[in-house]
């Protein structure tokens, strides 16, 4: 998260943004700017459509930003926008639009939270969610983050060991430090508004 917005809510990021604030922006982009593109690429569009998307999505963004009248819901207007835009561009390249049961994985594996009209209620939550969870690890300094992902997020299960060598601690430390961790992202999280 850019450094002048750390925790800033949505609220005021939104109400920098209409002042003129480009760090606000900049903040506003790198919250949201993964979401918006892997919802591009779920909903079946290559890299440079789901390019197109982001960059629709950011004009339409900068176009209503004077006009959002709930900032705290940012978050789910973003996704549906992101998502009617990657239908809208399908539709013009004469594809059909995708919903949960058209990917392969089934939505088990998206990387951000993806339309309402599109996903089952408990799939909307969970990747929600796990959008929450990651935001509140970018928050986290580098060697908490370096933890966390190694231990959640790696593809193949990382023993303490491997660890212990990649953070530069003793295994025996990995423990200590992830209940450290852990509990600096229940602080982060709770600071996130979104």
């Amino acid at each position: 998260m850019t450094k002048a917005y750390p925790y800033a809510a949505n609220a005021e990021l939104v109400a920098a943004c209409i002042a003129g604030d480009e760090k606000a922006w900049e903040a506003l982009l790198e919250r949201y700017g993964a979401l918006i593109y892997s919802i591009a690429l779920k909903s079946g569009l290559d890299a440079d459509d789901a390019a197109d998307v982001f960059q629709k999505v950011c004009v339409i963004l900068l176009e209503k930003l004077p006009t959002l009248r709930q900032p705290n819901k940012l978050h789910g207007w973003l996704v549906r926008t992101a998502q009617r835009e990657s239908w809208r561009l399908r539709r013009l390249r004469g594809a059909p639009v995708v919903g949960l049961d058209d990917l392969s994985d089934k939505g088990e594996h998206l990387a951000d939270s993806t339309c309402a009209e599109a996903f089952p209620d408990k799939q909307l939550l969970l990747l929600e969610q796990q959008h929450r969870v990651r935001e509140g690890i970018r928050l986290l300094g580098p060697r908490c983050q370096k933890l966390l992902w190694s231990l959640f997020y790696s593809p193949e299960p990382l023993s303490h060991l491997e660890i212990g060598r990649r953070l530069e601690i003793s295994s025996s430390s990995v423990g200590r430090m992830r209940a450290r961790c852990l509990e600096r992202l229940r602080a982060a999280l709770s600071n996130l508004d979104f």
